[in-house]
């Protein structure tokens, strides 16, 4: 199941991937500028987290790193795997590198980023883990495995290094 996260700014209707074909609404009413996320699958599901490993697929693609509504977006959804006693492997893209490693596409900023918004929120403590390698089709390779940190937030490179992940390969899919 992936997270779905969402900007809402007035009255809308989500829908929110609660489990395969499975859907579930939720109006909601805010004042703008703030962001909310909608994942109530999890709320049920605290105890199932604990002493799991979550692989969250996230769009922080975002078109500067100047604008970071798609990482505060995230946060929520993030933070209550890690608040149930889990781990999250966050696995993200950023630009079109061409599905071959170009550091000017790097997701480590994102991860910088991601540290300072927890951080302004009193979060600071939650250890965020860049990981400089990303999945490929053959999924994670072990030593990238090993340095998981359990409790932690880790944020694999960016999946569109993959040539898979650029061609929307069901390979690539299955190894994420």
């Amino acid at each position: 199941v992936e997270l779905m996260n969402y900007m809402l700014g007035r009255e809308e209707e989500l829908k929110v991937a609660a489990a395969p074909k499975a859907e579930t609404k939720i109006a909601v009413q805010k004042p703008a500028q703030e962001l909310y996320t909608a994942v109530p699958w999890l709320v049920n599901r605290k105890s199932e987290l604990k002493d799991k490993t979550v692989v969250s697929r996230v769009d922080w693609n975002v078109p500067s790193l100047n604008s970071i509504i798609r990482i505060r977006a995230s946060i929520p959804g993030i933070l209550q795997v890690i608040k149930s006693g889990g781990t999250v492997v966050v696995a993200t893209h950023y630009g079109r590198p061409g599905g071959k490693v170009d550091l000017k596409y790097s997701v480590k900023p994102l991860a910088d980023i991601l540290k300072r918004l927890l951080a302004e929120q009193g979060k600071g403590d939650i250890q965020v883990n860049f990981m400089d390698e990303s999945v490929n089709e053959k999924g994670l390779q072990e030593g990238l495995k090993a340095r998981i940190i359990l409790g932690a937030i880790n944020i694999l490179e960016n999946t569109r290094f993959s040539p898979g992940d650029e061609k929307n390969d069901p390979a690539f899919a299955k190894a994420l």
